[in-house]
This record gives structure tokens, C-alpha cells and sequence, in this order.
């Protein structure tokens, strides 16, 4: 544990993440405060995830103040044997969840935190054998020492182009959750992410549809049947998903019973291809975490039948032609909504896809689909929410209320 005993600590951002450091400074005996425009001298600068206020890395740099973020600051302070952590484009929350189900089955002492809701700043301190963590490449961006024992990248596809300046830089931010590992380290991924990886990676690596895969219908972990597939809820994204919590599980010496209890009980986590019922003849799904193309696509395809997709919300520096263009037969219309409304028409013009509805925001987008003769209705944005939600929890809220409406 890192010794800030009367040290003046500098947090930068009031969320989550930054009340989560400003608790750990004062566990730590520090003396934390906001920042609210003035340096006031600090001994360390600890920055939220996402903070691109460049008079803050100036100041550091130029009166040499050490600058991490949250997470790093967390890590330096946390008391678990074992770190796993979860970065990727899609599937990040709920592959997590699934790891840190499974350790528990397995009866180890497990705190599952990050980007997943709960700050890693409040958890580190417990007493606890592992540490599960979402992070993000707002997250990593900032990382010094942070080199978890097992690390997992589930994807890479474009998203947060608008802070990141490029796809490449993106993926350049992701890949920093395996700079520091070791060679007694893990590196989970999927194929399209093993064809990125250089000589500089130290770890071992697992390869998603390689070492984990699917075979007819078993899950199959470095040559042996972990579990019947039929025997689980696990299908399309959610299966994959298991792939890498399955391949987390074997790395950490976990048996196979622990594995097909946790993902046998499995349910998956709220706004993600959460089917919310019938109404109206029509099956609503509210897929609000899909904020990005890739992950708007896979819900997509899990679709059976006619579907109106509901897609939106704030820009995140890409077009959309790659969405219409890979939408799925059996989306037959897009009801386009938001700030990005129009230019998820205009893609669809481009594109030669004819049946677009341009509304303004989330209720109209509701209301038309309504009118439609489909079978499901699908809210997957591909966009993030803050045109107008503080989240995509909000937005999920707000469409389940709205559904239901007569």
C-alpha cells in the first residue's frame, strides 16, 4: 500500500470515480480536496476517467506534480492476491460479471468494481482475495504501474472517436491493460485482437475461438468439456461473453462445477438485450448499452422475426454507414432519433435503405414504432446518451416507461 499519509491530493472530477479517490485519500490519511480551478500546491494529481482539461496535465507537467488516475491510484492501494481485469469495445460489464460470479461460486472472497458502476477506490481497501474490474480506455489512458494478473480485451471495434481523435488511438488506449504484465501473466482475446498483438507482449496468451472455443454443443477450455451449452441460457453475444469468463476461470486453477453453477444461474445485466415484454402485439427489447455501431449490430442479429430498431442519441465521431449497411434482413425499418438523428438518415439514404423515421427524441421514436406491423422493437442506439440522459441506464429506464403507455 502506497504511503499518502499528509499529502495534499488533488482530485479531479466530482463522479463517481473521483469521489471514490477522494474516499480512498481520506482511508489513507491524505488530505484530499476537489479541484475547483486552483492547484493549491498538491503532492499528487489524481484525474477521473475521461478529464481532457489540459490545463490540469500542463500544471503537472510543467511543476513536475505526479498525475495518475483513479484507477492506478486504486491498484496501488489494493489488498486482493489476484486482479483480473476487463477492457474491449462490447461485452465488458457482463463478461466481468460473469468472472466475478464464478470466483465467488468458487468461494473466494471477490470484489467486482470499476466501470461497471462502483469505483475501484472503494473497494481496494476491503478485505478480499480478488478484484474484478471493468475498465475503460478512458480509464487505462491514464495508468502508470497497473498490470493485472489476468487481462482480457474482448474486442475492438470504433467507438469514443470524438475523445480519442482515431480508431488507432482507441485501440492504442486498450492496449495498455497488458503493457505492464509479466510473463507469469494471462492475456485473454479474441482472434481479431490476437492479430494486433507484438513481441513486446509478455504475457501468456489465450485466444477466443482458439484455446475457449465452441464445439457442437460444449463450451471447450484448452482441450476438455467444461459444460453443455444446452443446459445454460447462454446464447449468441452472452455465449461469448462465457468464452472469456470460462478461459478467466481455468487461468485461475477454478474446477468446472463452480464454472456450470455460475453460468447455469446466469442472468444478464439490465439494458443489454433485456426483453421487457409484450405489448401491443410487439416485443420490446431494451438494448440501451449498445452506444456503439458493433454492438448494435450484434443485437441485430439476435433478432427472430420483422424488428424495428430504434438507434440515436449524441455523436461520438463516426458515420453510420456501417451500421446500415450491415443491419441483418430482418430489420425492416430505423426509426433514427436524437442528435444524431439525421445523420443516421443520411447514412441510410447513402446506403439505399428505404424505410428511415427521423424523430427528435425517444418518446416520438416510441410512438412510431408502435404504428409499425413488426414483431419486436429494439432500442440499440449505437450512440451514446447524453443529448438527453445523464446515462444509458436512464435512457433504458425512459423506454421501458414509455412502452408501457398507452
Amino acid at each position: 500500500m502506497s504511503d499518502y499519509k499528509n499529502k495534499k491530493i488533488c482530485i479531479v472530477g466530482k463522479g463517481i470515480s473521483g469521489k471514490g479517490a477522494y474516499y480512498l485519500a481520506l482511508e489513507s490519511e491524505a488530505k484530499p480536496y476537489f479541484f475547483d480551478g486552483e492547484f493549491n500546491s498538491p503532492d499528487l494529481i489524481v484525474v477521473s476517467p475521461g478529464v481532457r482539461d489540459q490545463k490540469v496535465f500542463d500544471y503537472a507537467e510543467r511543476n513536475s506534480v505526479p498525475l495518475i488516475g483513479e484507477i492506478e491510484f486504486a491498484y496501488k492501494n489494493d489488498t486482493a492476491d489476484t486482479v483480473v481485469a476487463v477492457t474491449g469495445t462490447n461485452g465488458k460489464t457482463t463478461t466481468t460479471q460473469m468472472i466475478g460470479c464464478i470466483f465467488a461460486e468458487d468461494g473466494r472472497s471477490v470484489e467486482v468494481c470499476g466501470n461497471i458502476g462502483v469505483a475501484y477506490s472503494t473497494r481496494c481497501l476491503l478485505s478480499h482475495e480478488v478484484t474484478v474490474l471493468e475498465v475503460s480506455s478512458f480509464q487505462l489512458d491514464t495508468i502508470q504501474s497497473f498490470a493485472p494478473h489476468i487481462a482480457i480485451i474482448t474486442n475492438l471495434t470504433p467507438d469514443h472517436i470524438d475523445v480519442h481523435g482515431s480508431f488507432e488511438a482507441y485501440v492504442d488506449a486498450k492496449m495498455k491493460i497488458c503493457a505492464n504484465q509479466s510473463n507469469s501473466d494471462f492475456l485473454i482475446v479474441d482472434k481479431s485482437v490476437s492479430d494486433r498483438l507484438d513481441s513486446s507482449i509478455k504475457s501468456h496468451i489465450a485466444v477466443i475461438g482458439e484455446d475457449v472455443c465452441v464445439r457442437g454443443d460444449y463450451i471447450v477450455a484448452f482441450e476438455r468439456k467444461i459444460l453443455r451449452i444446452s443446459q445454460t441460457p447462454l446464447r449468441g453475444v452472452f455465449l461469448t461473453d462465457a468464452l472469456f469468463a470460462v478461459a478467466a476461470a481455468k487461468l485461475s486453477g477454478i474446477g468446472d462445477k463452480a464454472i456450470k453453477k455460475s453460468l447455469t444461474d446466469f442472468s444478464a445485466q439490465k439494458h443489454r438485450l433485456e426483453n421487457v415484454g409484450n405489448f401491443y402485439g410487439k416485443t420490446y427489447y431494451d438494448d440501451s448499452k449498445g452506444t456503439n455501431i458493433g454492438a448494435t449490430l450484434a443485437a441485430c442479429a439476435e433478432m427472430q422475426g420483422d424488428t424495428v430498431l430504434i438507434a440515436g442519441g449524441s455523436y461520438k465521431g463516426y458515420e453510420y454507414d456501417e451500421l446500415i449497411a450491415g443491419l441483418p434482413s430482418s430489420i425492416k425499418y430505423v426509426v433514427a432519433m436524437g442528435a444524431v438523428g439525421k445523420k443516421i438518415k443520411e447514412a441510410a439514404e447513402r446506403n439505399d435503405f428505404k424505410n428511415i423515421i427521423l424523430c427528435e427524441h425517444l418518446p416520438q421514436a416510441v410512438s412510431e414504432c408502435k404504428k409499425l406491423d413488426v414483431k419486436n422493437v429494439l432500442l440499440s442506439p449505437a450512440s451514446a446518451s447524453f443529448d438527453d440522459y445523464s446515462g444509458y441506464d436512464k435512457r433504458g429506464d425512459h423506454f421501458k416507461r414509455l412502452i408501457s403507455e398507452r
